[in-house]
């Protein structure tokens, strides 16, 4: 089994405690830490005391990576802080065989560091004496020029681990360096059996489902060749697992993308030209598919997929749908009424992807009938919808919108608000983006108490979270924001009693779904001071025509725009085709819900 282990110089270096803590309960195998000397790298990384400070934080393995002059000076400090493994320079390592005696009579495991220049042929007269072999590629910073040498790290391992075989030894292969995800898969493919993670992991909202889905990538049997790459690759999401190319052509473009993404769908159905590949039929009903990234539909025809026509802009009806979908075998889905009745009018349909998170439009039921898989873009959008949650949250406290407006119209009232530090923020359900907006509230210096049918104990923990019953939360916060899907037991799940429990000082936040509450209550909670204000960027009815809510000057409205953010569509529509893909080609999608 590949070991995945995080590297620490990509964490908050102000709260390592809290960051190893975090990382650790995602389900890391062993922490990886830089100690430099400002020579070879312009940076002084931990020092051997900080990694003795955070020993007795973790039982999992300190492994570190020694650029510096005289690596001997610094072994007895990482041996006194509890290091297990050392990973020795190889190009600059004065008396390399003397000091790698030197690691093991200190009682930690020796390893040998290789930069992407450093000849392999050093190996072949020190592999006896090691326990790990660490091969680098390029750093983060270097951006799109430096994936290039990613190809190159995957040939290189490949070579290592053919000389590890050839010398019948038990090394660990590692591979570190501003891999993405897609490269961090090809070189375990290729031999790597460790993987310490920087940027790919700490950039992460969710690390645990980041970890628990590349493992699982990484078991997954090897997929047959790509056709050959053209043109540029998109910056896409590492964690849809999407390959992301360097570029060719164009270089320098965020933007372009390549067919070639997508591996074409497999399945015996109807031949393509020639006997080739399966082509597929896709009804695209959700409205905004395609229209923010382009480049995913160029994508899927790439791959065989065609197009069934769609005049509709908007949502089509339930009858309306029934009369497009006889045809098709992947339905791109957005807010339309997905029925019993729009089922069985769709003998050929395979899979439903949904280009979103919310999945109340689709009878699961009926799908689970029909073995028909339902996915949704899940993590797509979670930072945009918790950076506008915190933005609402801000909005509110210190009445920016009423500040603008009145400066606007020629006055210069002083609007008084309170500060964040020391408030309490409830977040009722503790998803994604719950935990997105959680991370960000703690940058305040806020208490966070939360609401969960499924606690996360892990992330609890590690970041400080009081779980507490909704009657609770709603007494204690200052803030309370909603992030739970809408089931039968959440519709109206802010109600009267519910609104009659908070603070008269406390502000309620929805960009959830507009049917976790009930509107009428809060426009008389707001109106008669039961809360001081309250935010919503969805609404039961959409748009909300002339809800009284729109009337009062203690409530903001945003148009259902949490996901609208250029780096949020691109996923969500790489994610959306990526699920029906995988399901046409025989594959689970990432987010299966039914």
């Amino acid at each position: 089994m590949v070991r995945i282990g995080s590297a620490l110089f990509n964490a908050d270096h102000t709260k390592l405690g809290e960051e190893m803590r975090r990382v650790e309960a995602a389900g890391i195998d062993f922490f990886h830490f830089d100690v430099f000397d400002g020579y070879f790298v312009p940076d002084q990384a931990f020092p051997a005391r900080t990694i003795r400070w955070l020993r007795p934080l973790s039982h999992r393995p300190f492994e570190v990576h020694l650029a510096v002059r005289e690596p001997s000076r610094f072994l007895p400090a990482l041996a006194e802080a509890g290091v297990d493994l050392v990973f020795l320079p190889a190009e600059s390592t004065p008396l390399l065989y003397e000091t790698i005696y030197a690691v093991r009579e200190l009682g930690m495991k020796a390893g040998l560091c290789l930069a992407l220049g450093t000849p392999l042929a050093l190996l072949d007269s020190t592999l006896p004496m090691l326990d790990a072999v660490l091969l680098l590629g390029r750093v983060t910073g270097e951006g799109q020029r430096g994936r290039d040498f990613n190809r190159l790290v995957v040939e290189r391992v490949r070579a290592v681990r053919e000389k590890i075989e050839a010398s019948n030894s038990a090394i660990d292969l590692q591979a570190a360096g501003g891999l993405e995800t897609a490269n961090c898969v090809e070189v375990c493919q290729a031999g790597a059996t460790s993987l310490p993670l920087g940027a790919a992991l700490h950039r992460e909202p969710d690390m645990a489902a980041f970890i628990a889905h590349l493992r699982e990538e990484i078991a997954r049997p090897p997929s047959p060749a790509l056709p050959p790459r053209t043109g540029g690759g998109s910056k896409t999401d590492a964690f849809t697992l999407i390959p992301d190319p360097s570029l060719s052509e164009g270089e320098g473009s965020e933007t372009s993308t390549n067919a070639s993404l997508f591996p074409p769908p497999v399945l015996g159905g109807r031949a393509g030209e020639g006997g080739h590949n399966a082509t597929f039929n896709i009804l695209v009903a959700s409205r905004s598919f395609g229209k923010n990234c382009p480049e995913v539909l160029e994508a899927m025809q790439a791959t065989g997929c065609v197009f069934l026509p769609n005049d509709l802009d908007r949502a089509p009806t339930e009858e309306e749908l029934i009369a497009r979908i006889g045809a098709a075998d992947a339905l791109i889905s957005g807010t339309e009424p997905v029925t019993a009745r729009v089922l069985d009018a769709a003998p050929k349909l395979k899979v439903i992807s949904k280009h979103g998170v919310g999945y109340e439009n689709i009878d699961l039921n009926a799908a689970k009938a029909r073995g028909i898989p339902v996915a949704i873009a899940g993590g797509a959008i979670a930072d945009s919808v918790a950076d506008l949650a915190m933005g609402l949250l801000l909005a509110l406290a210190r009445q920016i919108p009423q500040g603008s407006a009145s400066v606007k119209a020629g006055a210069w009232q002083r609007f008084v608000g309170p500060e964040l530090r020391d408030k309490t923020l409830g977040i009722v359900g503790l998803g994604q983006i719950g935990k997105g907006l959680c991370r960000r509230a703690k940058g305040f210096g806020m208490r966070i108490v939360a609401h969960d049918a499924y606690p996360d104990t892990a992330f609890a923990a590690s970041w400080g979270v009081t779980y507490l019953t909704l009657d609770a939360l709603l007494a204690q916060a200052d803030f309370v924001s909603l992030h739970a899907p809408v089931t039968p037991e959440t519709r109206q799940l802010i109600g009267a009693a519910q609104l009659a429990r908070m603070k008269p000082t406390a502000y309620l936040i929805n960009t959830a779904r507009g049917e976790l509450v009930d509107e009428a209550a809060l426009y008389a909670a707001l109106k008669e001071g039961g809360i001081a204000g309250a935010a919503a960027d969805v609404f039961a009815t959409e748009p909300p025509g002339d809800s009284p809510l729109l009337t009062l000057e203690n409530f903001l409205a945003m148009p259902h725009c949490g996901g609208q953010t250029p780096e949020g569509l691109r996923r969500m529509g790489e994610i959306t085709a990526e699920n029906a893909l995988r399901v046409l080609r025989g594959e689970e999608p990432l987010y299966r819900v039914a």
